[in-house]
């Protein structure tokens, strides 16, 4: 068995017949047929169900089975020729909510950038029930979400949580522990940060018609709470941006938001290079978040 035959047998799958797969591989009918004659002597089955006048065929359910290998083995062969380059440049795609690419992990992002100069970052900010497809499609090859969606091709698991607060103008007339009932609904600056918060925010305020505005990114909070009494719910990796101008001030609410819990989106199916990546960017940001315990933090209740 060789890497020929292999090719062979993948074209007549994927042409669905002799005539067009010879002309892809560029060899004669002959060609082709005598190099599956060989391969089905070696393996000891046939690999196609033969009828005479039908041009398509038809793989036998041996055939079915080995299409898996061959798959299989033609992914190495192609990972084999990949080896050369690996020192050059390796792209890490990463598909991660807003709060998450422009606050809590840009230190991350730099370090990781500074240890790793053959791998280049490819970041993007999407919401989270895109990126899901993104990684099972191979768009993304890390994703990070706070909404956790079941898919069947890509694993999930919580990485972080990050605790939400009152966040305002240090002018206005809130303080730490403040009562839900003593916020003006009228200065509330919205953003969803994820199912368990809208259900916590719905309990105690309704849909709180009286709101000031809507936003959708993290990013945009800052400029709508440069008025004393506007205030809005954020976590602590978008309040510490905001406090290096000194007019932004924080406080823990009586009935405590829930966290906003972080969660890892892989492919379940990754090859080699894939793997070794997404490993040495995992163990790097595992570092970041066991050393950042005012931003965020793990605990082991999060895997159960």
């Amino acid at each position: 068995m060789n890497i020929d035959q292999i090719e062979a047998f993948l074209s007549i799958v994927e042409y669905g017949n002799i005539n067009e797969a010879s002309k892809h591989l560029f060899i004669s009918q002959s060609s082709l047929s005598t190099r599956i004659k060989s391969l089905e002597e070696d393996l000891g089955f046939s690999l196609f169900i033969r009828e005479k006048g039908v041009k398509k065929v038809f793989l036998t359910s041996c055939g079915e089975e080995f299409l898996k290998i061959a798959k299989q083995m033609n992914m190495l062969k192609e990972m084999s020729y990949k080896i050369k380059n690996l020192n050059l440049s390796q792209t890490l795609k990463i598909a991660s909510v807003d709060a998450v690419n422009n606050f809590t992990f840009v230190p991350l992002y730099k370090s990781f950038m500074q240890l790793n100069k053959n791998i280049k970052l490819d970041i993007k900010t999407h919401h989270s029930n895109e990126i899901h497809n993104l990684v099972a499609t191979s768009e993304a090859d890390i994703g990070f979400v706070y909404n956790e969606i079941k898919h069947p091709d890509v694993i999930s698991k919580p990485i972080f949580r990050e605790l939400n607060y009152l966040v305002c103008h240090k002018d206005s007339n809130y303080y730490d522990d403040i009562e839900l009932s003593k916020l003006d609904l009228s200065k509330e600056i919205f953003i969803n940060w994820g199912r368990d918060f809208y259900q916590w925010h719905f309990h105690f305020f309704g849909e709180n018609t009286k709101k000031l505005l809507t936003v959708n990114t993290g990013s945009l909070l800052y400029h709508y709470l440069n008025e004393p009494g506007n205030w809005s719910i954020a976590p602590m990796s978008v309040i510490k941006s905001f406090k290096e101008s000194g007019n932004i001030v924080y406080y823990k609410l009586k009935n405590t938001p829930p966290p906003k819990i972080c969660y890892m989106v892989t492919r379940k199916n990754k090859n080699l290079f894939d793997e070794d990546k997404i490993s040495k960017f995992e163990n790097l940001m595992m570092e970041f978040i066991e050393s950042n315990y005012s931003i965020c933090t793990f605990h082991t209740w999060m895997m159960e």
